[in-house]
């Protein structure tokens, strides 16, 4: 996974964003439940004006792999950009219910 993903930041870098997307689906239909794929194909959508499509992907990271904050950022910024206020104020709870978890979790 880190080689594949390696690769999609640099067909990024180099301003390639359809080989980028391409290599990055290949990786999803590969790792289905890799939540690091799943954000950066989110991401991908929202760079690319496509929020809508970014937040299946989003959602399914930030539930594989709730301690993702850019995750949580990106979903929240999807919603926000679909008009989906409701969820994202419901996200916003998800989040801080994780985060107050983790916390109580270290003091025991």
């Amino acid at each position: 996974a880190p080689a594949r993903l390696a690769l999609i930041q640099a067909e990024l870098n180099r301003g390639n964003r359809a080989a980028a997307l391409a290599e990055a689906q290949k990786a999803a239909a590969d790792m289905p439940t890799s939540p690091d794929i799943q954000v950066l194909i989110g991401d991908m959508a929202i760079r690319n004006q496509d929020a809508g499509a970014a937040i299946p992907w989003l959602e399914k990271a930030t539930k594989g792999l709730p301690g993702n904050a850019d995750g949580w950022a990106l979903l929240g910024r999807a919603y926000h950009s679909v008009r989906r206020y409701d969820e994202r104020l419901d996200q916003v709870g998800r989040q801080r219910r994780w985060l107050l978890n983790v916390l109580f979790a270290h003091r025991r």
